[in-house]
């Protein structure tokens, strides 16, 4: 009897120290994978065509939802002619003076991600690389690879936006690493504390649920323009500005 029992028992160690051990492993392979929308977003290289494509979208946008009258100060800006050359800048001018505010532009993930591997690298010594963009129905992904002494995976955090009149307000829904979803509320809760000093027209709710970025129009730096609309589908944003005067808020 005694020696079954003590078979039992190391028969039970066995089995639950295997079943540890592969879930440790299971757990190391899917927090290490990459997951295969943003292995695609890493295709996206520095591509001069895509970054015009981008520059010349965010220009209509902006000027789009001007006033006239603005509008007519940003057609004889220097730096603007010196950037596109005349005819081009003309032609776009032309477009944007027949059309009424608002005005909306489609923006692929494809043009965001040539500009950011072009022209935002990220600090060093952070561990990050790689910063990517991906659009989904509804959200906004941002993800990038972290990079350390024993291990390399990929971060991932999903948002999801809202636009109301006074302000963006960016919901945190997801956050992962490579496959392994991460406790987005008590992870949030757990740095309420360390909170870092927000900058001028951005605020953090790490206590809601789920926490909040707030991004507030009045304080963006572009004081002419808000955004009104931002409809995000599979692989592009839709964004649509006014001019802040012609609203009633």
């Amino acid at each position: 009897m005694l020696k079954k029992l003590i078979l039992r028992f190391i028969v039970t160690c066995c089995v639950l120290t295997a079943l540890l051990v592969a879930g440790i492993i299971c757990t190391c392979v899917l927090a290490t994978s990459v997951p295969g929308p943003y292995a695609q977003a890493l295709e996206t290289k520095d591509d001069a065509q895509h970054r015009r494509q981008l520059e010349t979208k965010l220009v209509r946008l902006v000027a789009g939802g001007l006033t006239p009258e603005q509008r007519l100060q940003l057609r004889h800006e220097p730096t603007m002619q010196e950037r596109f050359n005349v005819q081009e800048w003309s032609a776009m001018m032309d477009g944007l003076d027949s059309q009424q505010n608002p005005n909306s532009q489609s923006i692929s993930q494809e043009e965001i991600n040539a500009w950011i591997a072009a022209e935002m690298p990220l600090p060093r010594g952070s561990g990050l690389r790689d910063p990517r963009i991906l659009f989904r129905n509804g959200c906004v992904v941002l993800a990038a690879r972290l990079d350390a002494e024993t291990f390399s995976v990929v971060l991932t955090a999903e948002l999801s936006p809202q636009v109301t009149p006074e302000k963006l307000i960016l919901e945190i829904t997801s956050l992962r690493v490579g496959h392994v979803p991460l406790p987005v509320d008590k992870l949030a809760k757990l740095l309420a504390s360390h909170q870092p000093r927000a900058n001028k027209g951005i605020t953090m709710d790490l206590n809601a649920s789920p926490p909040r970025i707030y991004m507030d129009w009045e304080s963006s730096r572009n004081g002419h323009i808000r955004v009104t609309d931002a409809v995000i589908h599979d692989g592009e944003i839709e964004i649509t500005v006014a001019a802040k005067q012609m609203q009633k808020l």
